[in-house]
């Protein structure tokens, strides 16, 4: 069963935690530098087409005003290391967006790996609180075949393809995919959740190329 909890800013250090520590450096550091320095050296950004997220940094100086994002939702493997996020982002243009971050927990405290987000009417709401859904430890599949098997590890060696990455949590409790379609150019972007019996869909998120 996949435990569901509400938690506030109070509460020890986790993806969240870390997500709020994230949006509040960007207000005080500058938005790409805050970017930067959260970033894992495999991250990647999504515009929507993928792209290395030291590339992107690279091209870029700090806005005056900072995007303000809000995380909601956040997806949890059983063994508390590696997160999904997402929540909403108020842009200083006026536009809104419901991003997507994925965390891992490391030797250098939490660090995001994907960052990607889709423009929306109206972004999810400003809650205190935030969803937590936590995945069982039970019966954890020993190994999983196919895409599956391929790690977020393979960005760091540089070998893994940027139109496609599946990855895994450390204890195999948390998945997440992306696709991306050159044609098409949308985005596609599933994490799902051990339950105890099977990988439950927790998001899935299609988003468009922006108007050109």
């Amino acid at each position: 069963m996949i435990v569901a909890i509400l938690i506030d800013a109070t509460s020890p250090a986790t993806a969240v935690d870390a997500e709020r520590a994230f949006a509040a450096d960007a207000r005080k550091i500058g938005q790409w530098t805050a970017f930067k320095r959260w970033a894992a050296p495999e991250a990647l950004m999504f515009l929507p087409k993928p792209i290395d997220a030291r590339e992107f940094f690279g091209k870029r100086a700090d806005p005056k005003v900072s995007v303000h994002w809000w995380p909601n939702h956040s997806y949890v493997s059983c063994d508390g290391k590696t997160a999904i996020n997402h929540g909403g982002a108020a842009w200083p243009s006026g536009f809104a967006t419901n991003f997507t971050t994925v965390w891992y927990q490391g030797k250098s405290g939490w660090r995001w790996v994907y960052d990607g987000g889709q423009t929306v009417k109206q972004a999810l709401p400003r809650d205190a609180k935030v969803e937590v859904r936590t995945a069982s430890c039970r019966n954890i599949p020993r190994r999983i075949a196919g895409a599956w098997a391929q790690t977020a590890s393979l960005r760091a060696q540089g070998s893994a393809p940027l139109d496609s990455l599946g990855a895994l949590s450390a204890d195999r409790s948390l998945v997440w995919r992306y696709t991306y379609d050159p044609a098409s150019k949308y985005l596609m972007f599933r994490g799902w959740l051990w339950d105890g019996e099977r990988y439950a869909l927790m998001i899935d998120q299609a988003i468009p190329p922006d108007p050109e």
